[in-house]
C-alpha cells in the first residue's frame, strides 16, 4: 500500500470548518503542487496587493519544501493561515 498525503490550510488555533475535507494525493510532490496552485490561485483572484505578491513568493517557498524522513511540514503564510502537507495515518 502506498502512502497518501493530505494538504490544506487553516487559521492557527482554529479547527477547520465542519464540512472541510483536506485534499488527498498519492505523493508528497502531488500534494505540494496542488497546495502551490491553491496559493497562487488565491493570490491571483482573491488577494489585493501587497498580499498577492507575498502569497506568490510564499508559493515559491512551498515549492521548495521537502519532507525528508518526516510525516508533516507546515508554515505560517503571509495571510495568517497555516499551510500544511502531511502523511495520512
Amino acid at each position: 500500500m502506498t502512502d497518501k498525503w493530505l494538504c490544506g490550510w487553516n487559521r492557527p488555533g482554529c479547527l477547520p470548518d465542519g464540512d472541510y475535507v483536506p485534499a488527498r494525493y498519492d505523493s508528497f510532490e502531488a500534494a505540494q503542487r496542488a497546495l502551490c496552485a491553491d496559493i497562487i490561485n488565491y493570490a491571483d483572484t482573491g488577494a489585493e496587493e501587497p498580499l498577492a505578491t507575498k502569497l506568490d513568493n510564499f508559493a515559491q517557498d512551498v515549492n521548495l519544501w521537502s519532507i525528508g524522513d518526516g510525516i508533516a511540514v507546515s508554515r505560517l503564510g503571509p495571510d495568517g493561515y497555516i499551510y500544511w502537507i502531511m502523511k495520512e495515518h
